[in-house]
C-alpha cells in the first residue's frame, strides 16, 4: 500500500511539472505552441496546410512541402509524444524549447524563429537531439527525492 501511495504522489508531482506549461505570450511563443501541438498530433493532415499558411515564403519554398512534412513525421516517429521540459529562452522573434520524449529518456531542442511583422510567420525551425539538461526545476528535484524514499 505504501508503494502505491508513493507511486501516486510521484505521478502527481511529475504531472504537475509538465502539465502547466505556459508558452510566452509573444509571437515566437505562440508559434512554438502551434509547432509543439503539431509534433504531438497523431494525424498529419493538418501539417501541409499549416506549413503552407504559417511558414514564411522564403523558408517554406526553400524545400518542397513534402520535405517539411517528412521532417515533422520523422521527428514524431523518433521521439513519440513530447512534453515541454523547459523554456530557457524567449523573445518576440525567437524561442528555445527543451522537449522530452514521454516514453523515452530522450530530449530534443526546438528553436522557432518568426518574422517580427504580423502575422509572424515562421522563418526558421531547428530540431536537435540533445543530452539530458543539467539544470532541473525544483519540482523535478522534489520528485527525485521522493523516488529515493523507501519508507
Amino acid at each position: 500500500m505504501k508503494q502505491f501511495i508513493f507511486c501516486l504522489v510521484w505521478f502527481l508531482i511529475t504531472l504537475s511539472i509538465f502539465a502547466n506549461v505556459d508558452f510566452p505570450n509573444q509571437p515566437a511563443g505562440k508559434r512554438a505552441k502551434e509547432v509543439f501541438e503539431l509534433l504531438n498530433e497523431e494525424s498529419s493532415y493538418k501539417l501541409d496546410d499549416y506549413i503552407k499558411e504559417n511558414f514564411a515564403e522564403r523558408f517554406r519554398d526553400a524545400f518542397p512541402i513534402s520535405a517539411h512534412t517528412d521532417f515533422f513525421q520523422r521527428t514524431q516517429s523518433a521521439f513519440g509524444k513530447l512534453i515541454v521540459y523547459d523554456i530557457p529562452k524567449s523573445a518576440n522573434d525567437e524561442i528555445r524549447l527543451i522537449l522530452k520524449s514521454e516514453n523515452k529518456d530522450s530530449y530534443l531542442e526546438l528553436i522557432v524563429n518568426v518574422e517580427l511583422n504580423e502575422p509572424n510567420k515562421i522563418s526558421a525551425l531547428f530540431f536537435k537531439p540533445i543530452s539530458k539538461p543539467e539544470n532541473k526545476n525544483s519540482n523535478e528535484k522534489e520528485a527525485e527525492k521522493l523516488s529515493d524514499f523507501e519508507g
